[in-house]
């Protein structure tokens, strides 16, 4: 999904991604989202990079202004690598 608005239930996508195990999922948050909404998101990435072990399929996220480490990060469980 592309040019996600900040009005995206992302809490329900957080509870069904957890149980995710077949769904490839691509999440491009919109470039004007709100300061509060990347904080979440990103606090998601961070619970996600942190996870040691994935019984979930790990989606792609991102939104403008994510750091690059942490995108990389999600590049690389996104692929499996």
């Amino acid at each position: 999904m592309w040019c996600i608005p900040d009005n995206f239930d992302i809490e329900s996508f957080y509870a069904y991604m957890k149980k995710n195990k077949s769904t490839v999922i691509r999440f491009y948050f919109d470039n004007g989202i709100s300061n509060a909404f990347k904080a979440r998101i990103e606090t998601i990435i961070d619970e996600i990079i942190a996870t040691r072990n994935h019984d979930f399929k790990v989606p792609f996220i991102y939104f403008e202004g994510l750091v690059e480490e942490k995108r990389q990060k999600m590049s690389c469980l996104f692929h499996g690598i």
